[in-house]
């Protein structure tokens, strides 16, 4: 087991890979003892590079929902009666979009180690956003 500093984004997508491979180590083993080793590097790394989560679902779908709704005024092509219908569907496109493309969350799901509440909250954080976006009108 050799365990190094994640300084790139070539890296950190190893790291992903190995997390992968030793997903299911046992904890107390040497790959359980990497597993828990490379989850907190992993999330050192992520919280250095990606942005952090600072709203709450709702306030996060009305945000995606009012950026949609901006760039659909400002298209001449646009007609007004359809922009907030179109707002909303491109922004829950997007929120559906990190929920199925995000990595980690789905390496992450169901693991026995502390880590997971996080990764998982994150994707329910989303799954959260998601919801929050259909209720708009």
């Amino acid at each position: 087991m050799k365990i190094t500093a994640i300084r790139n984004e070539k890296e950190y997508q190893k790291a992903l890979e190995r997390l992968e491979d030793i997903f299911d180590a046992k904890k107390g083993t040497e790959e359980g003892d990497e597993l828990e080793i490379l989850s907190i590097l992993i999330e050192i790394y992520e919280n250095k590079n990606f942005k952090k989560i600072d709203m709450t679902p709702k306030e996060k779908a009305k945000e995606l929902f009012e950026k949609m709704v901006e760039n659909a005024y400002n298209s001449p092509f646009q007609e007004l009666d359809k922009t907030n219908h179109n707002a909303k569907k491109c922004a829950t496109i997007c929120v559906k979009e990190i929920i199925e493309t995000n990595p980690v969350m789905s390496i992450m799901a169901g693991n026995s180690f502390g880590d997971v509440k996080l990764y998982s909250s994150n994707k329910k954080y989303w799954q959260e956003v998601k919801k929050e976006i259909e209720k708009l009108k």
